[in-house]
């Protein structure tokens, strides 16, 4: 039996999928609802017509699906059973898989592009940096990684429904990010602000594989 969450938030990623799971159904509902088609369009412009995509940690399936319909091949990536379910059976055929995002199990250079919306963000440093490397093993070479973090330092526990249990995010600064990013081996590292609240806020990362 799996032990209930830890609010000190010491947690695992273990943890994190378990929440996920319990609040699977508002979780999806409140993802549906959103909307950043243009940042995706933005992202597929760059990539060759009818390319292969991952999208890391794929939640409701929403984008998995929006990737599909502008001629790609995508495939979700998520570690929750409970979002999965609910990605199926709100896009009947898109493919998504179980599977930890620090350690995917699929083929080396098969990507031409890695998308994923606000989901490192609830990384801890060393598993940003695990995934990081994870991305640009599956990437091709001249593949394209684009995500979405939060903006801000530190540990941030965000409710952001009352019927959601809060959530840990760890938030590390621009640079941080940056350097990461060229310690694992990407190039041409971009930076986009979406929206800054309280000095808060979302920001578009791209980078290359070489």
């Amino acid at each position: 039996m799996k032990s209930r969450i830890n609010t000190s938030f010491n947690d695992t990623s273990e943890k994190i999928v378990y929440l996920y799971d319990k609040v699977a159904s508002r979780v999806a509902e409140i993802y549906e609802g959103q909307n950043h088609i243009r940042w995706i369009q933005r992202f597929t412009e760059e990539l060759p017509r009818g390319g292969k995509i991952l999208d890391l940690g794929c939640g409701s399936g929403k984008d998995v699906a929006i990737v599909n319909s502008l001629g790609f091949e995508a495939i979700g990536v998520d570690g929750s059973k409970g979002m999965l379910h609910e990605a199926t059976k709100r896009h009947p055929g898109i493919r998504v898989m179980l599977g930890d995002i620090g350690n995917l199990e699929l083929s080396n250079k098969f990507f031409d592009g890695v998308w994923s919306w606000s989901v490192t963000t609830h990384l801890k440093i060393e598993d940003k940096k695990k995934t990081l490397k994870e991305v640009l093993r599956v990437l091709k070479s001249g593949g394209i990684f684009a995500q979405t973090i939060w903006r801000g330092e530190g540990l941030f526990v965000y409710k952001f429904h009352k019927n959601i249990p809060p959530r840990p995010h760890y938030l590390i600064s621009i640079s941080s990010w940056r350097k990461l990013y060229r310690e694992v081996g990407f190039v041409n590292f971009n930076v986009e602000y979406i929206e800054v609240k309280k000095g808060r806020g979302s920001v578009h990362l791209t980078a290359i594989k070489k």
